[in-house]
């Protein structure tokens, strides 16, 4: 596969020479009402996309049937797993992360002998007590929580490790913001390394967050050994609301994911953990990150435009995948650049965003901002772009990004991205696995549907409808490049939190949709013996679309995954809940689910 960087030497000027932490740029946020004013002219042909009308019959042939899976079950009995990681050095453990706070050990070299690996009784890190409570303890779903895990490295020598979670507010917080994403350091508590030492934690950044959604999380180090540190846009709808910047793009509304000056929200942030910082900054900052040598950006950021990336990953070529969970009409990845601009809210894929109606594609937009910001560059598109809607049914509403095959067990899918989608709906789990065959790319401001990668869907042996019948968390990668698949039944509680190994057709599990899980007969069952209404999930988790043009209903997991319901909007603060009125003057209450 070839790629070559889009050309960023016009944006290097004058050293940046304040060299802010992240705490006191995004404490900014809040006070910046207003930035560029620039207007994009709209009558320029060489830079406008194209004008498609987004419909999903326009999308009815995006996928075709792929390979067949086995799935074999690796640990069981998690709440909601979000990370799935192996130290360096180490074969005998698999960490995995689950969201309400702990990273427990999976102890085995293979899951050679049928059944799931030994889990540890008492987890290697526990961070719940740092944390905001996930879900106010109700159990329903949440996008904050513990997110992340990163070993050095050089973990066998030095026993550092890195992870992101979701603390309350603290003192230097705006008023009103949600919580604080914190990316925190921290050492083993013996040279055997068992066991973290929760006492030698070392807050890196503190990002105060404005809404309880589009968090990101995921950390992972780089094959230029540097820390990627990716950050969603705020949260609400669109790109806009409270905690949400302007930008160059007068068209639409917010604009956080563009401006590199007064926030550090939607963009991906790469540092030296390895270098002494300078002043307050406890980290050093890459010679080649774009805004090194320029006022046009804070130095921490490698690339920007984003959304929610949730998951990203390297291959062996050191291609940067990174899946961003969509609005309300497509889901992406992209392969990114250092300094490229991912198009959000200008573009949703590859089509054009709207503001003021965000339920269809804008009718045109520009492919490139302004040379007064940042010397004008290009919107880049993704690779894989799906709608929601694929002849006329729900084909998917969240992004789950994944990794390229390049273990040996599944060899049908050798030099093919694996990711997949939260859940075909949000009432009950129905999550889609999907596979991409590698192709030539080169980074492109223009791509055609015709232009992007073929998705193939997975199917599952011995499962109803060769589904996996469950929400898809994440996906995680051993040392022999194997592939494993995080999924859970439910939200925030129970414990129907599983990881499977990707093996070949006939050689997994048998799999059932679990009894306990959302929007089952047993759920509705039990209820109903309380004395409880069975009230729709959308009074729990409160639609936030942002507009009132929307149609998609979308809603949002515990992992980052959204979607809409196309009235509502409301924002859950983690202790009460605050309503907040929609476009049309509508008023809900709980938890937002616009992502």
């Amino acid at each position: 596969m070839t790629h070559s960087p889009p050309g960023r030497d016009g944006q290097r000027r004058r050293r940046n020479s304040s060299r802010r932490r992240f705490l006191q740029v995004t404490a900014a946020t809040g006070a910046v009402a207003s930035l560029s004013g620039v207007s994009v002219a709209q009558d320029d042909e060489d830079n406008e996309t194209d004008d498609s009308d987004g419909s999903d019959e326009q999308w009815g042939d995006v996928v075709t049937d792929g390979p067949t899976i086995g799935l074999e079950l690796v640990g069981e009995g998690f709440t909601s797993p979000v990370g799935f990681e192996v130290a360096p050095g180490d074969d005998d453990r698999y960490f995995v992360v689950d969201q309400l706070g702990q990273i427990h050990v999976l102890e085995g070299a293979s899951n050679g002998d049928g059944g799931p690996l030994q889990r540890r009784d008492e987890p290697f890190l526990d961070v719940s007590d740092r944390m905001v409570e996930v879900s106010g303890g109700t159990g329903e779903f949440d996008e904050r929580g513990l997110l992340g895990l990163a070993f050095h490295p050089d973990f066998q020598e030095n026993g550092r490790f890195f992870v992101r979670y979701s603390a309350p507010p603290t003192d230097d917080t705006p008023e009103d913001y949600d919580h604080t994403a914190v990316l925190a350091e921290f050492t083993t508590a013996d040279d055997e390394h068992s066991t973290a030492d929760p006492e030698s934690e070392e807050r890196l950044l503190e990002v105060p967050e404005p809404q309880f959604n589009h968090n990101a999380g995921a950390v992972l180090f780089g094959p230029d050994g540097y820390l990627y540190v990716p950050l969603g846009d705020g949260g609400n709808a669109d790109d806009v609301g409270l905690g949400h910047v302007e930008d160059w793009y007068d068209e639409n509304d917010g604009g956080n994911a563009q401006n590199t000056t007064d926030t550090l929200l939607g963009g991906i942030h790469r540092i030296d953990v390895d270098a002494d910082g300078d002043g307050d900054r406890p980290y050093g900052i890459p010679d080649d990150n774009p805004f090194v040598e320029s006022d046009a950006g804070f130095d921490e950021y490698y690339a920007w435009g984003l959304r929610n990336p949730w998951r990203l990953s390297f291959d062996s070529e050191g291609n940067f995948y990174v899946a961003d969970v969509g609005q309300n009409l497509f889901e992406e990845v992209n392969i990114v650049e250092n300094g490229g601009n991912y198009g959000w809210n200008v573009k949703e894929g590859i089509e054009c965003f709207s503001t003021e109606n965000p339920g269809e594609p804008g009718e045109d937009c520009p492919n490139a901002t302004p040379e007064d910001v940042r010397g004008g560059e290009d919107l880049l598109d993704p690779v894989i772009q799906y709608p929601h809607l694929v002849d006329g049914e729900s084909f998917g509403i969240s992004i789950t990004g994944g990794y390229v095959y390049e273990g040996e067990a599944a060899s049908e899918l050798q030099d093919m991205y694996v990711y997949g989608d939260w859940s075909r709906g949000f009432g009950s789990p129905d999550g889609s696995l999907f596979a991409s065959p590698v192709a030539e790319y080169e980074p492109s401001a223009d791509r055609s549907e015709d232009d992007l990668w073929e998705i193939q869907e997975l199917s599952v042996s011995d499962a109803p409808n060769d589904r996996i019948n469950r929400f898809v968390l994440a996906f995680g990668r051993d040392h022999d490049d194997e592939l494993y698949v995080l999924t859970t039944a439910r939200y925030t509680d129970g414990e129907t939190g599983e990881v499977w190994r990707i093996v070949p057709e006939g050689e997994g599990e048998t799999i059932e949709p679990h009894e306990d899980a959302v929007g089952s007969e047993e759920e509705a069952d039990d209820e109903d013996s309380d004395g409880e209404e069975d009230d729709e999930m959308d009074d729990d988790a409160a639609d936030d679309d942002g507009g009132d043009n929307e149609t998609d209903d979308e809603s949002v997991d515990g992992a980052g995954n959204e979607t809409v319901d196309g009235g509502n909007e409301s924002v859950d603060d983690g202790t009460d809940n605050e309503s907040i009125e929609d476009n049309d003057g509508n008023e809900s209450a709980g938890n937002e689910s616009g992502e």
